[in-house]
């Protein structure tokens, strides 16, 4: 009577199915997070719109500069009615519009216009300006500019 109370699964019969259970999910797992890294970095390392400092000047206590745009993307983005913050070495936060001085209002890709960044009144030097142009969708694009 001992001898059937004993039959049963064994525990390395158990740990193996186990083991060929969460291998193949394992594999699967890595297999999706790989794709889905990959996805993300394409994402993040293409800007679709880059800025350049053309030439600034600080004069009669304002702020002039000329910043190129150029569309890297391959949607049109619309750079009117572009509003940028700047920070001050101060600390300060100061958000000014920009004007269209060369290019169209709606940038094809590989089109480059040039904006005019004007900020009168200030005490300190500008260090970073945050641009923020839209797709034609209307999704926002912030641009970084370092101000050197």
């Amino acid at each position: 009577m001992r001898e059937a109370l004993k039959r049963g699964v064994s525990d390395l019969i158990i740990v193996l199915a186990l083991i060929s259970v969460a291998v193949p999910i394992t594999l699967a797992l890595q297999h999706w997070l790989t794709f889905q890294v990959g996805r993300a970095t394409t994402y993040s390392v293409t800007p679709k719109v880059t800025t350049s400092i053309v030439s600034m000047d600080y004069r009669n206590s304002s702020f002039t500069a000329v910043i190129e745009v150029v569309n890297r993307g391959v949607d049109d983005v619309n750079i009117s009615n572009i509003n940028a913050t700047v920070l001050l070495a101060n600390g300060t936060n100061i958000t000014t519009a920009l004007k269209i001085i060369s290019g169209r209002g709606v940038l094809s890709p590989n089109d480059r216009a040039l904006l005019l960044l004007t900020i009168p009144n200030i005490t300190s030097k500008a260090v970073l300006a945050v641009l923020e142009f839209k797709d034609v969708s209307g999704s926002l694009l912030p641009v970084e500019l370092v101000i050197s």
